[in-house]
């Protein structure tokens, strides 16, 4: 009886584990589109925000965050890409730093370059 307990217990454990690790892992885990596209640096403009806003790891807003980034910031335009959605997206650099990542050309008051795409096209 003692070891149909304990392996009773044991299966209890693991299915526990599994469900929670399933339920925790879900909330947690950003779009599936969030892998970065290739990037490289085929534009010679910058950008402006108008607003705070999130630089992201990849072209989608539920996406990570890499920093915060506060109305004004200039941020160097590498290349776009226009997402699944249609939306456009550069990749940039902030001025004065080594922080890069992705931003929204819709948070941008002012830009300047060629709008270079990002190549391979890869979303």
């Amino acid at each position: 009886m003692r070891l149909f307990r304990t392996a009773a217990a044991i299966a209890s454990a693991v299915l526990l584990t599994t469900t929670l690790g399933l339920t925790v892992a879900s909330p947690a885990q950003a779009s599936h589109f969030c892998g970065s596209p290739a990037y490289q640096n085929v534009d010679d403009g910058y950008g402006i925000l108008k607003g705070g806003y999130n630089l992201k790891t990849a072209p989608y807003s539920d996406c990570f965050n890499v920093a915060y980034l506060g109305k004004g910031t200039k941020l160097y335009i590498w290349c776009q890409v226009i997402n699944e959605y249609g939306n456009f997206w550069v990749y940039t650099r902030v001025a004065g730093t080594e922080t890069y990542g992705w931003m929204s050309w819709d948070n941008f008051s002012e830009v300047t370059g060629n709008r270079g795409h990002c190549t391979p096209y890869l979303l």
